[in-house]
């Protein structure tokens, strides 16, 4: 293993052990920030080329790494593909927890659809107020 694979999975680990720990990605250096927004696209990445080769589960394992490291993409994607519940086990709670994750981070797809549950209340309970928040956050940014 190269130098910069065991470096990148190393800043990875550390990442993720924070993150269990409950620090915020604020409490994380920019360096350490940037190495997890690296990974966590070079893992989309790699999850888009299974998705192509129709090897949905390898895609599906590389998504979820993504999403973990904080990839919005692969988090609005996992979203979609809990509420779908056809290439994964439909899980709607999961599926707000991805949107809300991409959402955060400025995923416009993701903060509308947010808006959109919340005020149709079919998926989870009718929220106007965070329907109205997400809709807020989806025209201003």
């Amino acid at each position: 293993m190269n130098r910069i694979m065991m470096k990148n999975r190393l800043l990875m680990l550390v990442a993720l052990v924070c993150m269990a720990m409950g620090m915020a990605a604020q409490d994380m250096t920019t360096a350490q920030q940037d190495s997890l927004k690296k990974v966590g696209e070079e893992y989309y990445k790699k999850g888009n080329a299974f998705w192509k080769d129709k090897d949905v589960d390898k895609a599906l394992t590389y998504y979820g790494m993504a999403a973990e490291a904080g990839n919005a993409e692969a988090q609005y994607l996992l979203a979609l593909l809990c509420i779908e519940g056809k290439k994964m086990v439909q899980d709607y709670e999961k599926a707000v927890e991805w949107l809300e994750k991409a959402a955060v981070q400025g995923h416009k797809d993701a903060q509308k659809s947010l808006a959109s549950i919340y005020y149709q209340g079919k998926i989870v309970q009718k929220d106007l107020e965070k329907a109205q928040y997400w809709a807020l956050k989806y025209k201003q940014e």
